[in-house]
């Protein structure tokens, strides 16, 4: 697998490209250094006992208290998308950034990552 779109068991589509120049991270918009990022990703569903280490924070957290606090129903907990890279856990899709991997240096490729409401023909 590598850039192109992969569709979401929730019916979304994430879009993964390669990019040239850092356009800004928003709720759906992640960017990574594609240096940083070992193809395939996959992107699977919470399983109980997972952890990450968020975005600004030293330490690991479990994903379950992560849903918790954002009150995400058990159904919304067993849809919510996860993008790995590997073992590492990228992006809990819309919700929270995982530490680590950001683009070092001005020039450096981009690896960009959104969701799109519907995947098109680009579809993989």
């Amino acid at each position: 697998e590598s850039p192109g779109d992969y569709p979401l068991p929730d019916g979304r589509c994430l879009r993964v490209e390669l990019a040239d120049r850092i356009v800004g991270e928003t709720r759906d918009t992640v960017e990574f250094g594609a240096d940083q990022i070992p193809f395939p990703l996959r992107i699977e569903q919470f399983e109980p006992g997972l952890s990450f280490q968020p975005d600004g924070m030293s330490g690991h957290r479990k994903l379950q208290d992560l849903f918790t606090d954002l009150k995400l129903t058990r159904e919304q907990r067993q849809r919510q998308p996860l993008v790995f890279a590997g073992e590492n856990l990228l992006w809990v899709v819309g919700l929270r950034r995982c530490a680590g991997r950001r683009v070092s240096h001005t020039g450096n490729s981009v690896l960009r990552m959104k969701v799109l409401p519907i995947c098109t023909a680009r579809d993989k």
